[in-house]
């Protein structure tokens, strides 16, 4: 007796690409030198739109695929300014505590639970790291928001240099076949139920 097979295979390597076309989502903020420090606080980061998710349509279902952070200063500067910026009190920091940079993620329909239930941690740079997380907007059309905290202490490298800015970007594919987007659901229940879940991970 022959079973019946469902025709598709929900793996996220399946994706019909030319029904699941790429974005690109990027936030860049500054933060200004002030008494010794660079901070991306409430102030000067706050939650902001990022570029590209007005391409995000109606029943869209969005596959983080990777993230890439930089700063428009060599990485060694990067780092070295993240060594000492703990050891500092100024402008809301606290000393003694971790201050590095971190971007944190949400989305306009449910801006107080974030799409990156763990803030990513910028110790460092990276380019295209596998990130591979599906998130289904509650409301369609929805903007995708981010932002940055943390703070950089001024090093010697440092001097003159009054403001630096973070960059994060992502790659996603917008998934719009709502017969896969069906299959995946039933694959991965969570998606179902709170919108989003963390692919081979």
């Amino acid at each position: 007796m022959q079973r019946n097979v469902n025709p598709i295979i929900a793996r996220i390597e399946d994706l019909p690409y030319f029904r699941s076309p790429p974005i690109q989502l990027s936030l860049s903020q500054s933060a200004s030198l002030s008494f010794g420090q660079y901070v991306w606080n409430n102030t000067n980061a706050p939650k902001t739109i990022l570029v590209g998710s007005a391409q995000i349509t109606q029943s869209t279902l969005l596959y983080i695929k990777s993230i890439s952070f930089s700063a428009d200063i060599p990485e060694l500067d990067y780092q070295k300014a993240l060594e000492i910026t703990s050891t500092v009190l100024a402008n809301g920091t606290t000393a003694g505590q971790n201050q590095i940079p971190s971007y944190f993620k949400f989305l306009s329909s449910d801006a107080k639970s974030p799409t990156l239930r763990s803030p990513i941690l910028c110790q460092q740079f990276f380019t295209d790291q596998e990130y591979k997380l599906l998130v289904e907007p509650k409301t369609r059309p929805n903007d995708v928001l981010g932002f940055f905290r943390g703070a950089l202490q001024q090093t010697g490298a440092l001097a003159g240099i009054n403001t630096i800015t973070l960059t994060a970007e992502f790659y996603v594919q917008t998934v719009e076949d709502r017969n896969f987007i069906n299959a995946l659901k039933n694959q991965y229940p969570a998606l179902d139920k709170s919108g989003y879940v963390t692919i081979g991970r």
